[in-house]
C-alpha cells in the first residue's frame, strides 16, 4: 500500500514488467556479442572502402605538407561520425548491423531513439573504449546484450524474431474482463 495520498493506485501489477513483455520482448532479441563484433568489422571495412579516395587525394599532398596528414584524419573522423550518425537516424541501423535485420531501439519504448539518444550512444565509445574495451565488451555478459554506451543512452540493438518464436497472442474475450 502506498502511503502517499496522490500517487497513483496501486492494483497489485509491476508495471516494469508489463511493459518489457507487451512491447518488446515478444517480438525481439537482443543482439549478442560475437554478431555485433561481426556487424562491426563490416562497418569498418565499408567505411574505409568509402575514405580510400579521399585518402588517394590527399596522398598526393601529404608528399608535400605535413599538415595534410592532420586534415585527412580530422575529415576522416568527421565523416565517419556524421556517417554513423546518419544512418542510425534514418535506418536505425548500419550496414553490419543491416545484415542481421538488428535495430537500435529506445530501451523504455522500442520505438526509435531521439536524435540526443543517438549523439549520446556515440559519444559513449569514448569510456567504452578507453578501459581495454570493457565497454563493448560489457554485451557478452549483460542480461539485455548492453555495451556501456547503449546504457549510457537507454538504448538496445534488437534482431526480429524469428516467426515460430514469436509468442502468440489470444484474442482479448470481452466477458473474460
Amino acid at each position: 500500500m502506498n502511503d502517499n495520498p496522490y500517487a497513483a493506485p496501486d492494483h497489485g501489477v509491476d508495471r516494469h514488467i508489463v511493459r518489457e513483455t507487451t512491447i518488446g520482448n515478444d517480438n525481439f532479441n537482443y543482439m549478442g556479442f560475437w554478431k555485433r563484433v561481426l556487424a562491426s568489422i563490416i562497418d569498418n571495412v565499408l567505411l574505409s572502402i568509402a575514405c580510400l579516395p579521399m585518402m588517394f587525394l590527399l596522398y598526393q599532398v601529404i608528399k608535400q605538407d605535413t599538415t595534410a596528414e592532420l586534415t585527412y584524419n580530422v575529415l576522416s573522423t568527421v565523416a565517419s561520425i556524421v556517417v554513423v550518425l546518419l544512418f542510425w537516424q534514418f535506418k536505425q541501423s548500419t550496414p553490419g548491423k543491416m545484415i542481421f535485420s538488428a535495430r537500435i531501439v529506445d530501451a523504455e519504448t522500442f520505438g526509435k531513439p531521439s536524435f540526443g539518444k543517438l549523439v549520446i550512444r556515440y559519444l559513449g565509445y569514448i569510456p567504452s573504449t578507453l578501459v581495454f574495451c570493457l565497454g563493448f565488451m560489457w554485451v557478452a555478459w549483460d542480461k539485455k546484450k548492453r555495451g556501456w554506451h547503449d546504457m549510457m543512452a537507454g538504448t538496445l540493438v534488437v534482431t526480429p524474431k524469428p516467426q515460430s518464436e514469436r509468442r502468440r497472442r489470444r484474442p482479448v474475450n470481452k466477458d473474460e474482463v
